[in-house]
């Protein structure tokens, strides 16, 4: 009985913030998506079928906030975590495969964006008490990069995709880095 009181007390509380929105539903399943991908055979049929789907709602999560009026900093922030636990799913799986195949001076550029990265992520978070993850033109691009990832690994260009890829999320860290650094408020 208590814990029923509990949930629905917790549910209204919810609803109430209006947490609960299309576009943060379409945005969890992205979640879900990545839970399944860490129990699939990686490159297998079933793997692409759930990481395209993840994907798709990366795509339009964002498109519905804005058409349905339900643009939120809870829904900012659950796309950044969503996107992240997607992005480290798929690391998961596919790491072996890339470690593989890409030379190691390649995997000491990919530290370098990675160390600044966390640079970032620790300067705006100890400026304003919170993640700072910036949705510009350059991350989307190099997520979009990443996205595709997975299907490049079977073509015979997995390097130079890798080169375009580093490039681009080296610039886009730049970036977000100078925005952290600059901007006075969370609204960027």
């Amino acid at each position: 009985m208590f814990v029923n009181l509990c949930l629905i007390k917790v549910y209204n509380q919810v609803m109430k913030k209006e947490y609960i929105t299309i576009p943060n539903i379409v945005t969890s399943l992205r979640l879900l998506g990545a839970l399944i991908i860490l129990f699939l055979k990686p490159f297998s049929l079933s793997f692409f079928i759930i990481y395209f789907i993840a994907g798709f709602t990366d795509c339009i999560d964002g498109f519905l906030a804005r058409k349905l009026n339900s643009v939120s900093e809870f829904g900012s922030k659950l796309d950044s975590v969503c996107d992240l636990t997607f992005y480290s799913a798929l690391a998961i799986k596919i790491m072996p495969r890339l470690l593989e195949l890409l030379p190691n001076y390649i995997w000491y550029f990919v530290l370098v964006v990675v160390i600044i990265r966390v640079i970032i992520y620790s300067f705006g978070a100890l400026k304003h008490k919170q993640l700072v993850s910036n949705h510009t033109y350059l991350n989307k691009t190099t997520n979009v990069l990443i996205y595709f990832l997975p299907l490049v690994i079977s073509f015979n260009c997995l390097e130079p995709y890798a080169w375009i890829l580093l490039g681009v999320s080296m610039v886009a860290a730049i970036e977000e880095f100078v925005k952290v650094i600059f901007q006075k408020d969370l609204n960027c």
